[in-house]
C-alpha cells in the first residue's frame, strides 16, 4: 500500500501486478498519485497470478476503510482481471495498462482509460483497438509512442516484447501523466455523483467537480499529445512536474473549500 501524503481523498487506486511481476515494480509508476492524495492499494496475487487475486477492491477498503470508490487498474494479466472486478463491483473507474478488458464493457457506465505502447509486442496495436468495440463508448485512449510492455513496471525486459523507440523513463513520465491527469478526471468524476449537498452560489459541488474533470481529460489529452508531437528527441531532458502539481494542488483545494461549505 502507498500511503497518500497529507489530506487523503475519499477515492483510491487498486492496482493488480501482470503475471509473476514483482509488485513493487509499480512503485515508481503509482507513487505520484499517493503523492496527490490518493490511497493506492497493490495487490499481491498468490503464485503472481492474477487470476488468484479476487475481490482485490476488498481488499483495499480493508487497508483503506475510509475510502469510498476505487478505481481498478492493472497491467497486462492484472488489466484482464480489474476489468472483471471493476464490472462485477459496480467500482468507480477502469485503467488499463498495456491490456485489455476480460470481457464485453461496451453497455457499462465506467469511466475507462487505455495506456498503451506502440511497440508493445505482447499486447500489441493491434489487441488494443480491438479493445475500443468491448470498451465503454467514452473510454480514453493514449498511446505511448516507441513504448513497450516491460516499460510499464520497472522489471527489466520481457521476453516477446518489442524493440523501445523510447526510453524506459520517457514512457514512465508519460504513463504517471496519462494516470494522474485522465484517470484522476475519472476519480473526480465519481465524487461529484457522491456528493449531494448543495453549493452557497447556485453552483453546486457537483457541477464543480464535474467541472474539474472534465478540464482533467482535456488537459490529460492535450499533455500527452504535445510530449510526443516530436519522437525524434535525442536526449531525456528533465521533467517539470510543477504544472502538475500545481493543478492538482487547485484541485485539492477546490474541493476542501466545497467541503467546508465555502461555496464555487
Amino acid at each position: 500500500r502507498l500511503d497518500p501524503d497529507g489530506e487523503r481523498r475519499a477515492t483510491g487506486l487498486a492496482f493488480i501486478p501482470g503475471a509473476l511481476v514483482d509488485p513493487r515494480a509499480y512503485i515508481p509508476i503509482l507513487t505520484p498519485l499517493a503523492q496527490a492524495g490518493y490511497p493506492v492499494y497493490i495487490a499481491k496475487p498468490p503464485l503472481g497470478i492474477a487470476f488468484l487475486a479476487p475481490g482485490v477492491a476488498a481488499s483495499a477498503s480493508s487497508a483503506f476503510p475510509d475510502v469510498t470508490g476505487w478505481v481498478m487498474a492493472g497491467h497486462s494479466l492484472g488489466g484482464v482481471v480489474a476489468s472483471g472486478q471493476a464490472e462485477t463491483g459496480g467500482e468507480a473507474g477502469l485503467i488499463l495498462l498495456a491490456s485489455y478488458p476480460l470481457g464485453d464493457l461496451s453497455a457499462s457506465d465506467l469511466h475507462a482509460l487505455s495506456i498503451s505502447g506502440s511497440a508493445d509486442g505482447l499486447t500489441t496495436p493491434a489487441d488494443v483497438e480491438a479493445s475500443r468495440e468491448i470498451l465503454p463508448g467514452d473510454a480514453e485512449f493514449v498511446v505511448i509512442e516507441g513504448g513497450v510492455h516491460a516499460f510499464f513496471g520497472d522489471y527489466g525486459t520481457q521476453a516477446g516484447d518489442g524493440t523501445p523507440g523510447v526510453t524506459r523513463e520517457e514512457a514512465q513520465a508519460e504513463i504517471v501523466a496519462g494516470i494522474g491527469l485522465l484517470g484522476l478526471a475519472g476519480a473526480r468524476w465519481y465524487e461529484s455523483v457522491a456528493i449531494t449537498r448543495a453549493g452557497t452560489y447556485g453552483i453546486g459541488p457537483t457541477a464543480a467537480l464535474k467541472i474539474v474533470a472534465i478540464g482533467l481529460a482535456i488537459l490529460g489529452v492535450l499533455t500527452l499529445i504535445s510530449a510526443f508531437r516530436n519522437q525524434a528527441r535525442e536526449a531525456l531532458e528533465p521533467i517539470n512536474a510543477a504544472p502538475v502539481w500545481i493543478i492538482l494542488g487547485a484541485c485539492l483545494l477546490l474541493i476542501v473549500g466545497i467541503n467546508l461549505g465555502v461555496g464555487f
